[in-house]
């Protein structure tokens, strides 16, 4: 069973969510603004190359949208990026565990954006009361 104590750390040393894909501890970590620009990059590449000739375009694009964000937000344990480009994440995965990845990315990123807003709402409450006291004093 994973444990979760066990987090596995991306080469800029931030945390990674653990999930098990194939058998293997992967670690999830959120893609900073260089990796989005990246992953828009390895989408239009994909794209363009249409590997994938005769498919619906949408679920094309999906396929590869999903495959790019995978290979650049997953990590081993040592740190080290689990695929080296978004062609090797879709020979590599099932359908169901690049659905998971993107999954359990999404979830991630919308755990870090609560936690986010709950921080702003402590801020606020601490400026408001520093605010009233230092009227009081």
């Amino acid at each position: 069973m994973l444990s979760k104590t066990y987090i596995a750390r991306s080469k800029n040393n931030k945390p990674t969510e653990p999930i098990i894909v194939s058998g293997k501890y992967v670690g999830i970590k959120l893609l900073s603004i260089y990796d989005f620009i990246m992953c828009i990059k390895m989408y239009n590449q994909l794209m363009k190359s249409n590997i994938f000739s005769g498919l619906d375009g949408e679920i094309y694009s999906t396929i590869c949208e999903q495959a790019c964000i995978a290979s650049l937000c997953t990590y081993n344990s040592n740190g080290e990026r689990f695929f080296s480009e978004a062609l090797n994440a879709l020979k590599t995965l099932t359908p169901y565990e690049l659905q998971r990845i993107y999954l359990e990315y999404n979830k991630l990123q919308n755990h870090i954006i609560e936690q986010d807003k709950i921080s702003c709402k402590i801020v606020d409450s601490v400026k408001t009361y520093h605010k009233k006291y230092m009227k009081k004093s």
